[in-house]
């Protein structure tokens, strides 16, 4: 995998660490440029919203347990509450401690093997989870993928329930050969060629098509959307223009509810021994 272009944030008081971390993650083929430092969690905060004003996101963050200000517990909670998903690996030398971990989020102890954590990184890199979003205009598919992107989601776009189906079947133009598993399908309700209740009944008609969940979208009033999905039971709806909080908090609902293969290694604490030359 290309690394090149991967952002990666760590955070921790100890300039040695970050250092080495940096070392470690260049070694693997990351751009130094690309790699971003916090001394504490507040920094590290400071960092993602810094990042979101210049329309990107971090692809992984690397925090410490303890720090000044704010620890990465903390820290890591604040960036779930803020609706993003990237990724992030809290790095210690004594055992954890504190609340149950969540997607995407991995507790690693202290010495580690480089290998191994190589091998974690990359996994969780590219376990980004993927949205495909399917409406007939362009700028409701432009808002959305602005939003979801800057908190690290991976969107796709489709003009139609007919252009979608193509996608997860492999026959669009999807970035990913073969078809994709999408972890959320957020589709308009009324759209020329294939409308979202057709498309929905054509994902439920084939066993293994579609795992993902479904979103239904329309500026119509819920009860109107129920009344058309009747009998097919998207996983949630909502109404444009979207709430931009009330969004967001139902994509990690979902994703949380629904965890599936696609997305996130499970939470796990894993140590091992680290070689000479990167003091960890």
């Amino acid at each position: 995998m290309d690394y090149s272009k991967t952002r990666v944030l760590v955070v921790d008081d100890d300039a040695s660490v970050r250092m080495a971390l940096r070392g470690f993650l260049c070694a693997f083929g990351f751009e130094d440029l690309n790699i971003h430092e916090a001394v504490n969690g507040r920094e590290g905060l400071m960092a993602i919203q810094k990042a979101k004003e210049g329309q990107f996101c971090f692809d992984l963050v690397m925090t410490d347990t303890r720090m000044p200000e704010m620890d990465g517990q903390r820290m890591m909670k604040e960036i779930r509450d803020q609706g993003y998903v990237m990724p992030i690996i809290q790095l210690s030398a004594q055992d954890r401690v504190g609340p149950p971990l969540r997607h995407n989020e991995v507790f690693v102890l202290k010495p580690f093997n480089v290998d191994n954590l190589f091998m974690l990184v990359d996994a969780l890199i590219q376990s980004k989870p993927k949205v495909l979003v399917v409406d007939d205009e362009k700028d409701t598919r432009d808002g959305v993928k602005l939003v979801l992107a800057s908190r690290g989601y991976h969107v796709e776009e489709a003009q139609n329930g007919a252009q979608a189906l193509a996608m997860i079947d492999g026959k669009g133009e999807s970035s990913y050969e073969g078809g994709l598993y999408y972890d959320v399908v957020l589709s308009d309700m009324d759209m020329p060629e294939m409308d979202g209740p057709t498309l929905l009944a054509q994902l439920g008609s084939q066993s293994g098509r579609h795992q993902g969940r479904f979103i239904s979208a329309s500026c119509r009033p819920l009860e109107k959307q129920r009344e058309r999905y009747a009998g097919l039971k998207p996983d949630a709806f909502m109404e444009k223009p979207f709430n931009n909080k009330a969004f967001l908090r139902t994509m990690m609902e979902l994703l949380e509810k629904y965890r599936n293969p696609s997305w996130g290694a499970q939470p796990q604490a894993t140590t091992a021994f680290v070689p000479g030359g990167l003091d960890l």
